[in-house]
């Protein structure tokens, strides 16, 4: 793999946060809402989102597409920027200002909204392998390494400087940014407040930009940014743990190595107010709003298996075993024993949402117990604390955990509640 083929990788992962197949992500959004730009819809299947100046766009992992917020072109008039189209066959987005771009799986592009500079009027072929849209323009990157642009043009926008080493593209409103295989930039258009004088070097991996500034993320994992700086929007935070990043009108957006958000810039309406956690695989920057996808791990339905299978009340032994097994292709060694809990009980008079951890004095212990060659996970709760706890007759026990590769693990067993004896 070659230089230019390996940076493109990781700018897509950067820039779009592509889960894996495993993953499943939901969308979360701040700032601005009024025309519902940041009212994300409910789903966890999303793989991709794009900001723009008054909508939100989004990718599923099926291929198809969801929009949301404002449906007008700039002068008032109908736009359709959220009418999206019916494909199912899309890998890549990028929200313009009053019109969205994507590419689909043969690599073709379509474009649909605000139409007044030509913006939508994309260029045949099949050979473009990454998109950006600014406000009255769009932008592409073909397999070759060279650039095209159309729609308005009135700063040179849509004029893309000549070369085939080009790997990433970002577009502002009125400018581009591109970077090189070799690690450099370029940048065209508007430039009344310097967001095209690019700073020098080789070192940048990745690129964005909006309304009259422009971002870059290095090879250390550190910031810069130049441009417009009324609200402080280029003044990056120290550190050098970022993995990607993003820009708003007048603000910045970035993403930390350990998956939390930070923003700078203008916030009169919360656009720089991110959500806390550390669970964000992708982030985006729209007008004066921000959009980021929320890694959920998926949860894997699990075999448990309780013994005793009947309990006696008045029994006075230390523990009940509980035996896990994982689906086809999981390893129970996998399983962070510190996150095993009961997590539910289910019977007559039982509370539901009951809940008891693993006894860790035992120490977890991998091995075969029903002989059929799948590994399990024994692990022993405490019986005096849950027998306390148990209604008489059947009782359904919800075992639940996590792995250290970050998926959960939910598994039930029904057992019988006696009470017979002293």
């Amino acid at each position: 793999m070659n230089k230019r083929e390996l940076c493109v990788i990781l700018v897509l992962i950067i820039s779009l946060g592509i889960a894996k197949s495993s993953l499943a992500d939901s969308l979360v959004g701040w700032g601005r809402n009024n025309y519902g730009q940041r009212e994300v819809p409910i789903g966890s299947d999303f793989v991709a989102v794009s900001g723009g100046h008054l909508h939100s766009l989004a990718l599923k992992a099926n291929g198809s597409l969801a929009a949301w917020g404002h449906n007008q072109d700039w002068d008032g008039g109908y736009g359709g920027q959220i009418d999206v189209p019916a494909d199912n066959d899309v890998v890549e987005i990028a929200a313009g200002g009053y019109h969205n771009l994507a590419r689909k799986a043969d690599n073709s592009l379509i474009a649909w909204g605000g139409n007044d500079f030509g913006q939508n009027v994309v260029p045949a072929g099949t050979d473009f392998v990454e998109i950006a849209a600014g406000v009255f323009h769009s932008l592409a990157l073909k397999e070759d390494g060279t650039l095209e642009a159309w729609g308005k043009n009135d700063y040179g926008q849509t004029v893309v400087p000549e070369g085939n080493d080009f790997v990433a593209i970002a577009a502002g409103y009125m400018h581009n940014l591109a970077l090189r295989a070799n690690g450099s930039l370029a940048a065209w258009g508007w430039n009344d407040n310097g967001e095209c004088d690019v700073p020098e070097g080789n070192d940048f991996t990745a690129i964005a930009a909006s309304y009259g500034h422009s971002l870059a993320l290095k090879d250390n994992g550190s910031l810069a940014a130049w441009g417009y700086n009324n609200h402080g929007q280029i003044d990056v935070p120290a550190g050098n743990d970022f993995v990607g990043i993003a820009a708003g009108k007048q603000f910045s957006l970035a993403r930390k190595a350990d998956g939390s958000l930070v923003a700078w810039g203008r916030n009169d309406l919360g656009q720089c107010d991110v959500p806390s956690g550390n669970d964000f695989v992708a982030v985006a920057g729209g007008g004066y709003h921000g959009l980021a996808l929320v890694h959920e791990p998926a949860t894997l339905l699990s075999l448990i298996d309780i013994s005793p299978d009947t309990l006696n009340k008045k029994s006075h032994g230390k523990w009940i075993s509980v035996y896990i097994t994982l689906p086809a292709g999981f390893v129970v060694g996998t399983i962070d024993t510190s996150t095993i809990a009961i997590t539910s009980l289910i019977g007559q008079t039982c509370d539901p949402n009951y809940s008891q951890e693993a006894d860790l004095t035992f120490t977890p212990q991998v091995g075969d117990r029903d002989e059929d060659g799948i590994p399990d996970l024994t692990v022993k709760f405490d019986r005096q604390v849950l027998l306390d706890n148990l209604c008489l007759d059947d009782v359904s026990i919800t075992i639940e955990g996590q792995l250290t590769t970050g998926e959960l693990f939910s598994g039930s067993d029904s057992i019988r509640i006696i009470e017979r004896g002293k």
